[in-house]
């Protein structure tokens, strides 16, 4: 039997007045010219879920949160084109500081607030668009096997 390799990924929900949700345009390797939810990332060794939605936070996007501030709303099982298990964890902000920026623009071309209910032409990662719409309709759980 061959054990599965398991990565663990923290996508932090930014929303702005109108409830549109923060992405970027990638630019890189993976998911080249598509929206992703930004801020996002990897969680490192020993890191807690909370802590690195507060890493990717300050490294992507130049905002201060708080623990305190932040609550999961979805957790997504995701076998990714056979290669790898992901548990993917969306955390939703209720408050921070700062002014939005973009600090990696090797990685992207542009920031927006986008209304997930009224996606455009554009291209999307869509197990996120999956995940927030679940996550909307109080669905806390799903998997997804790419």
């Amino acid at each position: 039997m061959r054990w599965p390799n398991f990565y663990s990924a923290v996508y932090v929900i930014i929303k702005n007045e109108k409830w549109e949700i923060l992405f970027w345009r990638r630019k890189s390797d993976f998911k080249d010219g598509y929206f992703q939810i930004i801020p996002a990332g990897h969680l490192e060794w020993e890191e807690t879920v909370f802590d690195c939605a507060i890493r990717e936070a300050k490294e992507e996007v130049w905002i201060d949160i708080q623990e305190n501030d932040l609550k999961v709303i979805h957790i997504s099982h995701r076998i990714s084109m056979g290669e790898r298990i992901y548990f993917d964890i969306y955390v939703e902000v209720t408050n921070y500081s700062g002014n939005i920026r973009l600090c990696e623009d090797d990685k992207c071309s542009e920031i927006k607030f986008i209304d997930i209910d009224n996606l455009r032409d554009d291209k999307f990662v869509m197990y996120d668009i999956e995940a927030l719409r679940k996550a909307k309709s109080w669905e806390y759980f799903s998997e997804k096997n790419l």
